[in-house]
């Protein structure tokens, strides 16, 4: 098994079992959003809205 096969497999299982179960998504990506959400929120309402000045730039045009 190559290098790149090894890593294509590892990301495949990963994303398998992120996805498998409502429960391993959240455990899998929540923090990260939650840390996105802290950053990007910046009136502390809980929500990312059209036009919320956040430090990455403005939201796009849904």
């Amino acid at each position: 098994m190559t290098h790149s096969d090894a890593v294509a497999e590892h990301k495949a299982a990963f994303a398998a079992g992120l996805l498998e179960t409502p429960e391993s998504f959240d455990q899998g990506y929540g923090p990260f959003l939650e840390a996105l959400l802290g950053i990007a929120d910046t009136d502390r309402d809980g929500l990312l809205t059209e036009g919320e000045n956040w430090p990455l730039g403005p939201l796009p045009d849904a």
